[in-house]
C-alpha cells in the first residue's frame, strides 16, 4: 500500500522509472540534487496542447539555463513513442520526455495536464490542482523557491574555496556540453566517462588553475542514451549522469 503522505507535498515523491523517447531508463530518484518540473500530459490530449505555450514561457523557458533544473514531460495516456514525439514536435517544449506514465499519475493521485514540483531532496513541493496554464504561476514560485534554497545549501563553489562541481549542463545535450568546478589549487583533474554497464569509454587528463573553470565534453563518437562521469582531482570526486540525444 502507498504512504498517502508520500503522494503530497510535504512528502518525497513516489518513486519511478520510465523509457525516454531514446527507449533509455529515466529513474526519478537517480536525478536528486536538481530541482524538476513535471509537465503530465497526455499524447494528444488537447487541453494539455493548450497549455504547453504557458509552460514553455512561464516555466521551462523561464529556468531551462540554470543547470540545476530540469523539465520533464510524462505522457500519462501511455500511447506511442511517435504520439509523444508528434506532442513535443508540436509544442517544442525541451525537456526529457518519458513514455507510458499512467501509473505514475495514479501514484501521485493526480492526472493529465497538470505541473508538479520535486526539490533537490526529492520531496513534492508542489502539485497543481487545476489545468497546467493556469497553476504555471503558482509552480514557478516553488521553482524559484526550491533553487533558491539549493544555492543556499550548495553555494556557488566560491563561498569555502572547496573543491566543487556542477551538474553537466546542457543535460540532456546533443552536441557539447560543459561541467563547471572549482580548484582551491592548480591541479591535473581527470575525466571519466562510462557506460551504464560502468564499462569506460572515455578518460582524460587536463590541468586547470586554481578557481572556477569549466570541462566540456563533445558528443564525438557517443551514441544517443544515457552515460556517468567521474570528475577527479587530489582535492575530491564527483560522479554525475548525462543524457545524450
Amino acid at each position: 500500500m502507498l504512504n498517502s503522505s508520500a503522494q503530497n507535498v510535504g512528502g518525497v515523491a513516489p518513486d519511478f522509472t520510465l523509457k525516454t523517447l531514446n527507449n533509455q531508463d529515466y529513474t526519478l530518484s537517480g536525478n536528486r540534487g536538481k530541482v524538476l518540473l513535471v509537465f503530465l500530459i497526455g499524447y494528444n490530449c488537447p487541453l494539455c496542447i493548450a497549455s504547453a505555450p504557458t509552460v514553455k514561457s512561464k516555466l521551462i523557458d523561464e529556468f531551462i539555463a540554470n543547470s540545476n533544473f530540469q523539465a520533464i514531460i510524462i505522457d500519462t495516456w501511455d500511447g506511442s513513442s511517435t504520439g509523444v514525439q508528434n506532442f513535443k514536435n508540436s509544442t517544442n517544449l525541451s525537456g526529457i520526455y518519458l513514455q507510458k506514465g499512467s501509473k505514475v499519475a495514479t501514484n501521485w493521485s493526480t492526472t493529465y495536464d497538470r505541473l508538479v514540483v520535486i526539490d533537490s531532496q526529492g520531496i513534492m513541493v508542489f502539485k497543481g490542482n487545476s489545468n497546467a496554464g493556469n497553476d504555471a504561476e503558482a509552480a514557478k514560485a516553488e521553482v524559484e523557491k526550491a533553487l533558491n534554497k539549493l544555492v543556499t545549501s550548495v553555494g556557488d563553489f566560491q563561498h569555502d574555496n572547496q573543491f566543487s562541481v556542477e551538474q553537466n549542463y546542457p543535460n540532456p545535450f546533443s552536441n557539447q556540453t560543459e561541467i563547471k568546478l572549482y580548484l582551491p589549487e592548480p591541479e591535473t583533474v581527470s575525466l571519466k566517462i562510462m557506460d551504464v554497464s560502468g564499462k569506460e569509454l572515455i578518460q582524460k587528463l587536463q590541468q586547470f588553475p586554481a578557481g572556477k573553470n569549466a570541462l566540456e565534453i563533445k558528443r564525438d563518437d557517443l551514441t544517443d542514451g544515457i552515460y556517468y562521469y567521474r570528475v577527479e582531482a587530489s582535492s575530491g570526486s564527483f560522479t554525475g549522469k548525462m543524457i545524450v540525444q
